[in-house]
């Protein structure tokens, strides 16, 4: 009886402690770190309107294919609208790109039609290189009955290196006046190594400078166009009075940013909170700034944490990419 009795108290508490365990793990402590995709804002200033832009055709080597790819990225932003126009005058093309922002706006207008704004430029060869890399290992072949050994072969192993580079230059005119507002050059490298035994790797020349031009495309569109971007925030847990923190990370999760920033900023006012508290409530809102396109807010915020918290590594990080955005 007694046994019984014992063996029934042990299970209960086995059960208790499951039951606790798994309330902890469904509705524990938020953790910090939040994994999404957020739209940021076009990273030139003067494209932050929205404008009817034509993109004349790019020139150079792929020019045909950044031209296309570029009207796709304004067109997936949502901020801008786009004009066809007649067929590209690759002529007036070539004089743009060299145009140092005179350029007058009569001749901007001749072509442009309904445009505010002309985008144009060029795709540099490529710069493709290739190296092939052998090495042998010695494998046994053959073993006798008592694992010993009687017939090696020599094994070769390949190792194919890739490098491909390419190089994009943009220029971006308002037509009213036929002022340069842009003028950028970026590149995109890929690298791709290989390793086979045997078999020599096949060259992916193709595939290596495609995805190489696509950075230096990606680069480029981010200066007039808003963009998606897969980020990773680390937000500071924070035990403030009322759990407005932990409500913030939520919010930002759900990808609701203006809300987390709302919660961030009871933290703040917290008079609960110590001062290095304090200065991580800060840092935690300056990366709800950034997901909602404030940056110059973000790198206040930033800037008044790192009173408090010194050059810690990762608020000296964000402060320099909100300040220097629409560099």
């Amino acid at each position: 009886m007694r046994e019984r009795f014992n063996h029934k108290v042990v299970t209960n508490i086995f059960m208790a402690i499951f039951l606790v365990f798994f309330i902890l793990i469904s509705f524990g402590c938020v953790t910090g770190d939040v994994k999404t995709r957020i739209k940021l804002p076009s990273r030139n200033i003067e494209m932050q309107k929205p404008q009817m832009i034509m993109v004349v055709g790019f020139t150079g080597n792929k020019g045909d294919v950044a031209t296309e790819l570029i009207q796709k990225k304004i067109s997936d932003g949502g901020l801008h609208n786009l004009t066809i126009g007649t067929k590209q005058d690759r002529a007036l093309t070539e004089k743009l790109l060299q145009s140092s922002g005179d350029e007058s706006s009569t001749s901007l207008k001749d072509l442009a039609g309904e445009a505010t704004i002309i985008v144009t430029g060029n795709v540099s060869d490529e710069d493709y290189t290739d190296h092939m890399r052998t090495s042998y290992a010695t494998k046994c072949s053959y073993k006798d009955s008592s694992g010993k050994c009687l017939s090696e072969d020599r094994v070769p192993t390949h190792t194919l290196i890739e490098s491909c580079t390419t190089e994009l230059t943009g220029k971006v005119f308002r037509v009213a006046d036929g002022k340069l507002l842009l003028e950028k050059k970026t590149s995109g490298m890929r690298v791709l190594s290989v390793t086979m035994q045997n078999t020599k790797p096949v060259s992916t020349r193709e595939e290596v400078c495609r995805q190489a031009f696509m950075k230096a495309l990606n680069r480029f569109t981010r200066y007039i166009t808003p963009y998606y971007s897969n980020v990773t925030l680390e937000f500071q847990p924070i035990k403030d009075s009322k759990g407005q923190n932990e409500m913030a990370i939520e919010n930002a999760k759900r990808n609701q940013f203006e809300d987390a920033h709302n919660n961030f900023k009871m933290v703040i006012q917290d008079s609960s909170l110590n001062d290095e508290e304090r200065a991580w409530a800060r840092y935690n809102d300056a990366l709800t700034l950034w997901a909602i396109g404030k940056t110059a807010q973000c790198a206040e915020q930033l800037k008044k944490a790192r009173e408090v918290l010194g050059d810690e590594k990762k608020l000296k990080n964000w402060q320099s990419q909100c300040e220097n955005y629409y560099r």
